[in-house]
């Protein structure tokens, strides 16, 4: 990590290339660094913070056994064929501020690419098809400004989808995401049409959400297919009776209470016998007979 405080050459060459690095994840933040990747042959995960253009990346990381990626802060960066040298066995690709990136084209030629982490607010969302292949497992979109989620392209393969956003997104449709089985959303989503479209889509058994309070679920009908169910309470613990009622499939619940709530009740939750609920944070737990309740 402190690689400045020595002679980078000289410290790559003598020292980090003693190491077996296969496992851990490289810092690259200057250009000596990026160069003297040469002598660190076992390197296969590197986080790329600031300043380089596409024409350097593509020299420095040219020939690299690369296993993951990860761009930072890089407003030098304007496009990614750069990853064509090294598309047999690139499998996560991670891109957080390179608001000069905006086609994704180059991700469809990566056919080990299992997992892509994005900062959307830059990239159209008409460029998230070259994510869709048979291949990747998981897609986390960060900063999207999406209203609704039909604004895009549907994942016909895709496992798990991570959202978190600068806007409220309605889940109006999960309509063409047919292998779709993990939801998360890290922002705030209107409760109704979601419910309605997990209700479509049986295939979606693993949930996390973001609320202000259960109460948002009232007069909700059930929506049976989910079997692990993730809860972010923003205002108040109000409403837990709604669970079992709303998702009564679940095997594992976990609850993040708000952070002023000193005590959480999970009596209302005992209608879901043999089912464990994790509760985070440090609020005195209540009730719970019969549950399999853990921190």
């Amino acid at each position: 990590m402190d690689w400045d405080r020595y002679p980078v050459e000289e410290y790559a060459r003598q020292v980090l290339s003693t190491f077996d690095l296969t496992d851990h994840v490289l810092r690259i933040d200057s250009r000596e660094k990026l160069a003297a990747l040469r002598h660190l042959p076992s390197v296969k995960d590197l986080a790329i913070n600031g300043c380089f253009t596409s024409a350097e990346l593509r020299t420095g990381l040219r020939g690299g056994p690369w296993n993951e990626l990860i761009f930072r802060q890089n407003p030098c960066m304007t496009e990614l064929s750069f990853l064509a040298d090294c598309a047999e066995q690139l499998k996560g690709l991670f891109l957080g501020f390179c608001p000069a990136v905006r086609d994704l084209g180059p991700l469809a030629a990566l056919p080990a690419l299992r997992l892509v982490d994005l900062d959307m607010s830059r990239v159209p969302y008409a460029a998230l098809a070259a994510t869709a292949s048979k291949a990747l497992d998981s897609l986390k979109l960060n900063r999207l400004t999406a209203e609704r989620l039909s604004q895009l392209p549907a994942q016909r393969e895709l496992r798990s989808l991570t959202i978190n956003g600068t806007v409220p997104l309605e889940i109006d449709s999960l309509e063409g995401w047919t292998r779709l089985q993990k939801l998360e959303l890290e922002t705030r989503t209107p409760v109704r049409p979601l419910l309605a479209a997990l209700r479509r889509s049986p295939q979606v058994a693993h949930v996390a959400l973001s609320l202000p309070s259960l109460t948002e679920c009232a007069d909700e009908r059930p929506v049976p297919s989910v079997e692990s169910l993730v809860l972010a309470l923003g205002t108040d613990m109000l409403g837990l009776d709604r669970i079992p009622r709303v998702f009564p499939g679940p095997r594992w619940v976990m609850l993040a209470p708000p952070t002023d709530v000193v005590h959480v009740d999970l009596t209302p939750l005992q209608a879901m016998p043999r089912c464990r609920v994790i509760v985070t944070g440090r609020a005195e737990i209540t009730g719970g007979e019969g549950l399999d309740v853990g921190r």
